[in-house]
């Protein structure tokens, strides 16, 4: 499953402007060890024609993402410590029929970040966007991410800065990069979330996108 490098950069470039070190060990990154799944008898059209159309995401398996890629990473720093106020985050897929997707993301956060017994409010908004192409094999989807853009933009101590996510915006997507098992039926996309739980504590179980 894929895991969002992005918010490596993210606490980064915020502990940079607070005028701290990242302790961060940089383990957010792309994986391509398969989460499992049991079997299943879906055939490959059968899939297929399933995926077509548009999905969105349970917020709760971005909340989390954020708050282990970025909340955590920045607690991670010595004298840092950050907790979240309000976080709403969205993500819809589109499957076409020529076998390509497109992606968006939005997440909007507020934060409260403490150093040196000084607490800070941080604002954070985060807009991807994301294309490629998709693959079934009986029972198993892949993606290929071929173009991601977006920004972040973080306010912090009244300084506001706003940089482009380039093709790391296309981490951000919940899909698996190779090829996993996955259930589709009626209004329901679900996946095995085991493989997330090293990284990701608070994950559900399952990531589940609803057809819109």
């Amino acid at each position: 499953m894929r895991r969002p490098v992005v918010f490596v950069f993210l606490t980064v470039s915020a502990l940079a402007l607070m005028g701290c070190d990242s302790g961060s060990s940089g383990s957010w990154g792309k994986s391509g060890e398969s989460s499992g799944g049991s079997e299943r008898t879906t055939t490959s059209d059968d899939l297929a024609g399933c995926l077509e159309g548009t999905w969105e995401l349970d917020e709760a398996v971005l909340t989390s993402v954020f708050k282990a890629g970025f909340v955590e990473g920045m607690s991670e720093t010595d004298g840092v410590q950050a907790d979240i106020d309000t976080l709403t985050a969205s993500q819809t897929v589109t499957f076409d029929s020529d076998e390509t997707f497109t992606s968006a993301t939005t997440m909007n956060g507020s934060l409260t970040a403490t150093a040196q017994g000084q607490q800070l409010p941080i604002d954070m908004v985060i807009e991807a966007t994301s294309s490629g192409t998709w693959e079934t094999d009986g029972d198993k989807l892949a993606i290929t991410t071929l173009e991601g853009g977006g920004t972040w933009t973080i306010t912090l101590m009244d300084q506001t800065q706003t940089d482009d996510l380039g093709q790391d915006a296309g981490d951000v997507v919940m899909l698996p990069s190779t090829a996993e098992a996955v259930t589709c039926a009626g209004d329901k996309l679900t996946l095995d979330a085991t493989g997330m739980s090293m990284l990701v504590p608070d994950a559900p179980d399952e990531i589940v996108f609803t057809r819109q």
